[in-house]
This record gives C-alpha cells, sequence and structure tokens, in this order.
C-alpha cells in the first residue's frame, strides 16, 4: 500500500456509518471512536492483504491526524499534530482486534503526554518533512514504511438535522490527499448521527478500494454484534 504515487491516479470510495453505534461500541469497551473506527479499517485491510497474497505476519499503522486546539480557541488556525498507532494483531479476531487497539492508541497518547502544544505540532512537520525527503529521494523505496494509512477524524456538529435555505444537509463526503509515501488516506466527517467517511487511494496501489470500503462495512456490522450483542432493528420493525 505504500508505492509511491507515479502517475495521476485516484479512486474514492464513500460511506456511512451510525455514530450512535459506534459511540456505545466504544463506550462498552472503554474506548473512544476513533479506536473502533480504526479496529474497523484494520481488520478490513488486513482481509484484503491476505486476499492477496499478501504478507500480514506483522501489525499495520496508522498515522494519525490529532488536534491539539486549546478548548475555547476559536482561530481559523490549524493546530493538529499527527501521531503513529499501532493496530491489531495480523489474526486477531474483530473484539480482540478492538480492545488491541484500544490499548496501543493509549499508550502512543500517555508517551506524548508531557509534550507541549507547540512541540506536537512541530512533530507533525518534522514528520511530514522526513516522508517528504524519503520519497524525493528514493529512499522510501527501500525502507519499511513507518505508516501504512492516513486516518482523520474531522467532528462535526452534534444537533439533529442540518438546513441550508430548506434543504436538508443530507451527507458530507471529504475528499482529502496524500502524504508523500502513504497512498491511502481514509477521512471522517460526523454531524448529526452519522459518521461519513471518504477513501482515496492511489488505483496503481489499491485498484480495488471499493472492496475495502465494503469489507468496512462488513466488519463494523460483525463488531457491533460482538460487542452490543443486539442486531438493530430496520426501519420497518421499529414500525411496528
Amino acid at each position: 500500500m505504500n508505492d509511491r504515487v507515479e502517475f495521476d491516479t485516484r479512486s474514492l470510495a464513500i460511506f456511512t456509518l451510525p455514530l450512535d453505534r459506534v459511540h456505545s461500541i466504544a463506550r462498552a469497551r472503554g474506548g473512544k471512536v476513533n479506536d473502533v473506527v480504526l479496529a474497523v479499517i484494520d481488520a478490513a485491510l488486513h482481509d484484503y492483504l491476505a486476499a492477496r497474497g499478501e504478507d500480514t505476519r506483522e501489525p499495520l499503522v496508522a498515522l494519525c491526524a490529532k488536534s491539539v486546539r486549546d478548548k475555547h480557541d476559536d482561530r481559523a488556525t490549524t493546530q493538529a499534530t499527527a501521531l503513529n498507532i499501532s493496530l491489531g494483531a495480523p489474526d486477531a479476531d474483530i473484539g480482540d482486534r478492538l480492545q488491541q487497539v484500544i490499548e496501543s492508541s493509549a499508550a502512543t497518547k500517555k508517551e506524548t503526554g508531557d509534550m507541549s502544544r507547540e512541540a506536537l505540532m512541530d512533530l507533525v512537520m518534522v514528520i511530514v518533512g522526513v516522508l517528504e525527503l524519503a520519497d524525493r529521494s528514493g529512499v522510501a523505496n527501500l525502507i519499511s514504511p513507518s505508516s501504512n494509512v492516513l486516518v482523520s477524524n474531522v467532528a462535526g456538529p452534534t444537533q439533529g438535522a442540518l438546513y441550508l435555505r430548506g434543504s436538508r444537509l443530507l451527507s458530507t463526503f471529504p475528499i482529502a490527499t496524500f502524504l508523500p509515501g502513504v497512498n491511502l488516506n481514509i477521512t471522517l466527517l460526523s454531524h448529526g448521527n452519522q459518521i461519513d467517511f471518504g477513501m482515496i487511494a492511489d488505483k496503481q496501489a489499491l485498484p480495488d478500494l471499493e472492496l475495502i470500503s465494503q469489507g468496512m462495512q462488513k466488519r463494523f456490522a460483525e463488531l457491533d454484534k460482538a460487542v452490543l450483542g443486539k442486531k438493530r432493528k430496520t426501519r420497518k420493525q421499529r414500525a411496528n
């Protein structure tokens, strides 16, 4: 998944998950929304790689954007860093995978917990700079990548339906870009009771992005059932 992007080719996949179910799963296991998302992404990527005979003996690593903005800071500036989070074991079931991601995420945050906001923002500049240098120099082709997928979660308004001049907002699918050496970007944008996923990949490295998005939806349903133990009622069942 980390081949250099040599051509102007992109593939895109989109889908939506229910935010309340994601929150419920996270609370049940003592994790965060991002932990649930990472576990689902991780499981789907392992499924995809294994089906193609790729080596999946080691955990994948997600480069995750993290806001460092002060709670009361409303300035129109970017205040974020990026953390490498080791994901689950290749052979873990979906429940164990979530627990492994929760523990890994907590350990990573603890390691950077004493860093100042300014240092954390400098850290992301160093990471991007090293990735760019490695990509341009060709060194990236000779060493193992530091991460396999870029994941960002942009939290939006949590109130009910949103409208613009009488038209209801149905979905907001983000379209992001690549970092050097990381040609799979999964960005989430939430509003109301839904998380909209926008996935972008290099067609040369990942020609079947739609299969990964389908795998993520399948793995989420599996995790939902494993953790909460109930199937969601359909609209027709609720009406009855």
